[in-house]
């Protein structure tokens, strides 16, 4: 698969954050997809609502640090 890939193009990541709030998961995945967004690459987190007790103010850091963010619909 990756011999499919342009050496040109970046390589993208999209993260399921269970939730986002100032704790130890959370903040090392904001962490990580910080620095994989300095070193180029292509990120987005997908985060829960922001009416949810898992929600919290890392999903605002993220847009901040210009990672984009999609919400977690628990509709399944």
């Amino acid at each position: 698969m990756l011999s499919n890939m342009s050496e040109n193009s970046p390589l993208r990541v999209l993260f399921f954050a269970h939730e986002t709030t100032w704790s130890g998961a959370p903040i090392q995945l904001f962490h990580l997809v910080s620095w994989l967004k300095r070193a180029g690459w292509e990120v987005a987190v997908a985060v829960p609502k922001p009416e949810t007790a898992e929600s919290g103010p890392i999903s605002a850091e993220l847009q901040r640090a210009g990672v984009p963010t999609g919400l977690i619909s628990n509709s399944m």
